[in-house]
């Protein structure tokens, strides 16, 4: 598996090799990929590199299965956002796709072969009750059933709770900031809007900076990194597709700075660079750290590493301790510790079952 996942590593930061794998090669490479959410990205890549003939027919049967699938949700995704364009043409602002539906709705480079669960989409805060209310007239329903639950979302998460559609089984993720408002340091929204491009679904899309930006905070100021090796590919091709001047570059950083969220586009920057090899440049490197300001990165670069392969690969105890450390930390940039201490209390007390918690003790 170790092996699989350094050639799939030389695969997402160069297309090319995989026309120089043998079959047995392919083995471990097409099991990591899957774990890690990729093998549809493979096949497409191999398609629009020209190169899928060259790949063996074992290994090139579970691509084009892989690309058939994300294919087809594609096309579900692509309804998706057309029943939601309809639903909130209402509303006064931008309604704008986050994370792997704006992929798809934009067709940038990272639409290639994505997969994910559910929709994310943000409105300014002043639209966020008509936004819902628009939705739960269209037929989406709340997915929580739990009082703290939801008024954990209401009152400090930087979303709504999950809405979920019956007929079509689709989830929305309605967000109103891109950081939870209660996190510490102040994330501006606004300029996301300013700056957010029309598509046809009558939605709006971040520009190429602030999809890269958000995109990075997703990863890198997350407790779940499941999905991390996914996520920094996004992070690579999208940087190779946009990163074509010295001027873009210094943008994305001088942007990024704006938002308050430096720190995790440079640790997307160093990451993309050092493991996919993304053509990053040097200078705008050291300038993304030394914007960011604290020694943290190195740890935070160490302890990433150790969890950007997939379960199957990282199954030591050091993967796992730097699991549990990113989670601790995840939960920790989310909220303050006054808020934290009554979250983690609430959790640990519903983990007990319910008729241990209305045992009393027996009258003596």
């Amino acid at each position: 598996m170790r092996s699989g996942y350094q050639l799939l590593l030389r695969i997402l930061g160069k297309p090319s090799v995989m026309a120089e794998l043998t079959a047995a090669q392919w083995t471990g490479v097409v099991a990591v990929s899957r774990q890690a959410g990729l093998l549809a990205r493979l096949a497409e890549l191999a398609r629009r590199d020209g190169i899928l003939e060259t790949i063996p027919a074992g290994p090139a049967h579970h691509l084009e299965a892989a690309r058939s699938a994300a294919e087809k949700h594609r096309r579900d995704v692509r309804w998706e956002l057309i029943h939601l364009g309809r639903c909130l043409a209402d509303l006064p602002g931008p309604v704008v796709v986050l994370k792997g539906a704006s992929y798809v709705a934009s067709g940038v480079s990272a639409r290639l072969g994505r997969m994910f669960g559910d929709v994310d989409i943000i409105v300014p805060r002043a639209q966020l009750d008509d936004a819902e209310r628009l939705l739960m007239a269209h037929g989406w329903e709340c997915s929580k059933t739990s009082t703290y639950d939801i008024q954990y979302y209401r009152r400090w998460s930087h979303q709504l709770p999950p809405m979920h559609h019956p007929i079509r089984e689709s989830v929305i993720d309605l967000h109103h900031a891109l950081r939870p408002p209660i996190a510490p340091g102040r994330v501006d929204t606004t300029p996301l809007f300013d700056d957010a491009r029309p598509t046809e679904f009558g939605l709006s899309v971040p520009g190429p900076t602030d999809m890269i930006i958000h995109s990075a905070t997703h990863l890198f100021c997350a407790s779940d990194f499941r999905n991390s090796l996914r996520d920094l590919s996004d992070i690579d091709l999208l940087l190779r597709e946009f990163g074509t001047s010295e001027e873009w570059w210094q943008n994305l950083v001088q942007r990024s700075r704006s938002f308050g969220l430096v720190s995790p586009v440079a640790m997307a920057l160093l990451q993309a660079k050092r493991t996919l090899g993304t053509p990053v440049p040097s200078a705008i490197l050291a300038s993304a750290l030394a914007a960011a300001g604290r020694g943290e990165h190195r740890l935070l670069d160490r302890l990433v590493s150790q969890v950007l392969p997939p379960a199957n690969v990282a199954t030591s105890l050091v993967a796992a301790a730097a699991r549990g450390i990113l989670f601790a930390r995840g939960y920790f940039l989310d909220m303050p510790p006054s808020v934290l201490a009554v979250h983690l209390t609430h959790k640990l007390v519903s983990l007990i079952p319910k008729s241990r918690r209305s045992e009393r003790p027996e009258p003596v």
